[in-house]
Order: structure tokens, then sequence, then C-alpha cells
């Protein structure tokens, strides 16, 4: 019985995991035919087998043999079953490198484990109440929306400075410089465009005035000042009819996240799932 539940176990896992006996024997250094004949439970591994194979799935070497069953958690109870017992603080710091470490975690495991590219988009639920959610205390802020419009999540945690650096005149002009070319129509049209999979990562203003109905001198100003504030790049290309400006940018995730931000904010719904605390003071001592 033992072995026909191990022989059940490892083709659940491998089926779960999107793999095939082939890659599996492939990264055992074993025969496909072996694989084949554990899953059939005609025989089973070595004893030096059980860890990497566990390790490979993600499980324990109990759960592999079919001993004990891996409980499924929700996302939350597992989170907060890390933060049971931390103080504030540390509960702070330990959210912040969460969310650090999330992402390129991710898109390691999507890199490496799965080899086949999958075209299909993804966005997150779309739950029938809008879900939007604004946690808020002195040193962090954290703001969620989910739905069919917007998909965002920010958060803002207090820093050394008090962000004294938004009283320095320089840093204000620059600042000021994004929201000015930000408030230009013309501009959210110019930047729908170029970061739409319908742009090329290196164009022209005459490329991008074609495709957008501006007029193509302000294009061009549109594309110069979109250089000083993003990651957008220029470079003069000579031809023989003369010497053209040719712009390269791959989109800039700052730049889109803080529109949508600022579509939220002013025609999200004021509906919140979890408001926790609204005020936002984040500043101390003016």
């Amino acid at each position: 019985m033992q072995e026909y539940t191990f022989a059940q176990t490892l083709k659940s896992l491998r089926k779960k995991k999107g793999v095939t006996q082939k890659d599996l024997a492939f990264f055992l250094s074993v025969s496909n035919k072996t694989v084949s004949k554990w899953e059939k439970g005609i025989s089973s591994p070595d004893l030096s087998l059980l860890p990497p194979l566990a390790k490979y799935f993600g499980v324990s070497t109990d759960t592999l043999l079919g001993l004990q069953q891996e409980t499924q958690k929700s996302v939350r109870e597992a989170l907060l079953n890390d933060f049971h017992g931390l103080e504030r603080k540390e509960a702070i710091l330990k959210a912040f490198e969460l969310v650090r470490h999330t992402v390129p975690a991710v898109n390691d495991f999507i890199c490496k484990e799965l080899r086949d590219e999958c075209t299909e988009a993804v966005f997150p639920q779309t739950r029938p109440k809008f879900c939007r959610t604004r946690i808020a205390r002195p040193d962090c802020f954290s703001f969620t929306a989910s739905h069919t419009d917007v998909n965002v999540s920010v958060t803002l945690l207090g820093n050394e400075s008090n962000f004294s650096w938004l009283k320095d005149e320089q840093v204000q002009s620059k600042i000021a410089k994004l929201f000015s070319f930000l408030s230009q129509k013309d501009s959210l049209r110019l930047l729908y465009f170029i970061h739409s999979k319908a742009c090329s990562e290196s164009f022209t203003a005459d490329y991008v005035a074609t495709h957008t109905d501006l007029p193509l001198q302000k294009t061009r100003d549109l594309l110069d000042a979109l250089c000083e504030i993003s990651t957008c790049k220029c470079t003069s290309a000579h031809l023989t009819q003369g010497t053209i400006k040719v712009y390269e940018c791959r989109g800039d995730g700052v730049l889109l996240s803080i529109i949508t931000l600022a579509y939220e904010q002013m025609c999200g719904k004021n509906y919140y799932e979890q408001n926790y605390n609204y005020s936002c003071k984040m500043i101390g001592e003016a």
C-alpha cells in the first residue's frame, strides 16, 4: 500500500509541477523507464534519491512517501504565521522585505522553471465588490486596488530624512517638471501609444505622430521632454538625407504606475474593502 501511495503521490506532484517523466528522469540522472516504473508502483527509488525528489517538488519526504498530507494554507494564514510574535517595528521591516523579494523570486521561477513561454495575459481576480484597500500608519502606508480597469499595489514607508527633500527647491523643480509633463492631455495620448505593443522600441517623431494624430512639432517637443523625466533615450542617426533623431523606449513602469495611481485617485470608486486607518500623517515635525 505504501508503494502505491508513493506512486500516486509522485505522479500527482509531477503533473502539478507541469513536467514530463523525461524531465524528472533527466533531473535525477535516471532513465525514463525507471520513473515510469515508480509511478506504476513496480519499483521505488533508492533512499538517496528521496531528498532531491522532495526538494524538486517542494515538499517534505514524509509527504512524498504518503506518510503525511501536505496542508494547504491560504496566503493570509501563511503570512500571519510568519508575523506571529513580532513587534510592530519588526513586522513593518519584514513586510518591506517580503515586497522587495517577492517579485524577483517569482521572476526567477518563471525564467528558470517554466520552459514554455506563456502568452496568456495575467490579471488578478476581479471580485463582485470593488476591491480597494487603504492601510495607513504614521510610518507605513499601503494602497491596493483591483478591478477591471486598475490592478495596482503600492507601499510607502517612512524614511530617515523625514521627506525633507520635499522642501528642496531643486527637487521641487524636478518634480514639478514631471507633473507639468503629465498634466498635458497630448502627453497622456503619447504615453499610451509608447507603452502599447503596437509601438516599436526604437522610433522617430514622425512614426509616433502618424500613429497618435499629434502634430509633428508637438510630438518632437513631447518626446524631448520625455527623455528628461523617464528612461526614454534619444540618439542621432546620420542618413544620406540628413540627420534624424531616433528615440528608444521599452516603456517606463514608474511613469505608468504614477498615471495609474492618478487614475485611481480621480476616477476610482470611494469604496474600501479594508480601511484600517485613514490618517496618513507620515511626515514628523515640519
